[in-house]
């Protein structure tokens, strides 16, 4: 009679030696360096000589900002235009499922075909060395998460958040877009000159 198969700690799952001693269901959540420890070559960020970090095609991956179940958002430099961005790239890299890209391939031409104040604009979208990542505009100001946890917000901002919020929302539903992952992290304030005040940092991490 044939032993149990080891268990995933984490979700229950069998973990299966041909991918390192890892779950096939965690691997796909974790970040790439889980993915380090899959059997077999890594499969490296493309580098450019004249550049000092890490890159994806045309964009030079300096930090990592945010992280969700889906994916990496990174402050970047697309080097052609020299300008700062973010780049959300797909966890599982060339491990990623057809499903994780189709998803991921949706997500990007949803969001890149909405227009509105509060929502962050989608420029690229491109795979390179097996990694699938999309390029958008890059939000600098103070995350919503954060002014909550520096002290109570007053009531005439809340609505005026919540109006801000619904308005984005009432424009991505109009377009059959619907966003499942709705948090304060995923909000971040913008200079007045630019757009009204609050401004959603990414579509779905």
């Amino acid at each position: 009679m044939s032993a149990n198969p080891q268990i995933c700690p984490e979700c229950g799952g069998p973990v299966l030696t041909s991918l390192g001693g890892n779950c096939p269901g965690c691997l796909m959540r974790l970040s790439s360096v889980i993915l380090e420890k899959v059997e077999g070559p890594e499969v490296p960020l493309a580098r450019n000589k004249s550049e000092s970090g890490r890159c994806l095609g045309n964009y030079e991956l300096l930090e990592e900002i945010a992280r969700g179940g889906m994916g990496v958002v990174y402050r970047a430099r697309q080097q052609s235009l020299k300008r700062l961005v973010a780049v959300k790239v797909l966890i599982g890299g060339q491990y990623a499922d057809a499903v994780a890209r189709k998803r991921f391939q949706r997500e990007a031409e949803a969001v890149a075909a909405l227009n509105h104040p509060n929502i962050c604009t989608v420029y690229d979208i491109g795979e390179e060395g097996g990694k699938s990542f999309i390029v958008m505009e890059l939000l600098e100001g103070m995350p919503l998460k954060a002014r909550i946890e520096q002290k109570p917000i007053a009531v005439e901002e809340v609505l005026d958040l919540g109006v801000q919020i619904a308005d984005a929302l009432e424009t991505a539903h109009a377009a059959g877009i619907v966003h499942r992952d709705m948090k304060p992290g995923i909000f971040s304030s913008i200079p007045m000159a630019r757009r009204r005040s609050w401004t959603s940092a990414s579509p779905s991490v």
